[in-house]
């Protein structure tokens, strides 16, 4: 597959940034997200896809397909069309990945908030994308909060739960005729993002599907075969995102883990012989404060990303200590235009001392006022 390597950028009057591909689209990519998302799990149906770290679970890349076309399935039961918004808040599982592709495979458009947000915080993220069905979980009292904030922005919304869809815990008749809906344009939204809300509240970003396909540079376990990667975000993060799209890609498998225990996460490391981690700076601070348990062999992670934020430098160089044949990488990203910047310190055998390295993907991002 070949990314594109020509690209215009501009600002247009209203400031929107827009960056777009000279080149033409790969023929795989045709029909969008969600065709190019159902041929990849065509194949190695029987292999390990997620595993989630807390439960044990695991999904196969046959068995997310069954579950991801459920999903799109009841979203058309209950009157989801494409181009129509869908919110999701679900915790860090894997049926919230089924809940991202099922949403594509019928050319609706996904949003992700966080579960845990309070019901004026909800509210607001509710009013700025409108989406004609929420669905959520009961767990811990999400359903309620969700009530609470739907009432408030006076709208038609629906809100469902997973628990009350009894057809997504069991195989339908339905699934094996189900084909995606195509989109016609890859610059067509595929789904909306907020903003981190740093500089004020969350700001919904629209993202094209153009924006998720041209993905070659994501490739990041060098020389590992079907590789490891450990993961602690949702989806209200596109970095999420991104790291789901390289498993499902380069047939690895994704290390979903709920709940965030930093001696648990050493032992996973060495269990499931993870390659990759990619954690916030607080996250990263746990894990060097914690200290890597003696005996434990985690020679098989290769990177340590730590994005969105200041990592202090000397929880750096402690790490470093703990895992010393591990590159560890302070990473940052930015939904709003699209780049990942990373940086690379003074390695033995990398001179120089900062290294920036730039990445964009090759497409407009748009705020949500201009969505369509």
């Amino acid at each position: 597959m070949r990314t594109p390597n020509k690209v215009i950028t501009q600002v247009s009057k209203d400031h929107v940034i827009i960056t777009k591909s000279v080149e033409p689209s790969d023929e795989e990519w045709k029909g969008g997200l969600g065709c190019f998302w159902f041929n990849l799990l065509q194949r190695n149906k029987g292999k390990t896809f997620i595993i989630n770290g807390d439960t044990e679970e695991y999904e196969t890349r046959g068995s997310f397909l069954s579950k991801s076309i459920r999903v799109a399935l009841i979203l058309q039961k209950h009157g989801i069309q494409k181009g129509d918004i869908v919110t999701f808040a679900l915790n860090i599982h894997q049926n919230a990945y089924a809940a991202l592709v099922g949403s594509l495979f019928i050319g609706a458009i996904p949003n992700f908030i966080e579960p845990y947000q309070n019901s004026d915080e909800a509210a607001q993220l509710l009013r700025a994308v409108e989406p004609k069905l929420v669905v959520s979980t009961k767990d811990g009292g999400k359903f309620d909060v969700l009530s609470k904030a739907k009432k408030s922005i006076k709208s038609d919304v629906k809100l469902v739960t997973l628990e009350d869809c009894e057809e997504f815990y069991q195989p339908q008749e339905a699934e094996a005729n189900f084909v995606p809906v195509p989109v016609q344009d890859n610059e067509e939204t595929a789904l909306i993002c907020f903003s981190s809300g740093s500089t004020g509240l969350p700001k919904g970003i629209c993202l094209p599907h153009l924006s998720f396909l041209p993905t070659n540079w994501l490739r990041g376990s060098e020389n590992v075969e079907n590789p490891v990667i450990m993961t602690f975000d949702s989806l209200y993060w596109t970095t999420d995102i991104y790291r789901f799209i390289f498993a499902l890609r380069e047939d690895a498998t994704l290390l979903i883990t709920p709940t965030f225990d930093p001696q648990k996460i050493w032992k996973r490391i060495e269990r499931y012989k993870v390659n990759k981690i990619e954690c916030c700076p607080h996250q990263a601070i746990l894990l060097a404060t914690a200290g890597k348990p003696k005996g434990l062999d985690t020679s098989s992670l290769i990177k340590l990303i730590v994005m969105g934020g200041v990592f202090p430098e000397r929880y750096l160089e402690d790490l470093q200590k703990m895992i010393p044949t591990t590159l560890i990488i302070p990473n940052y990203g930015c939904t709003e235009v699209g780049p990942m910047t990373t940086f690379l310190y003074d390695w033995p055998d990398r001179p120089g001392s900062i290294i920036f390295e730039t990445k964009k993907n090759y497409s407009r991002m748009k705020p949500i006022r201009k969505r369509g």
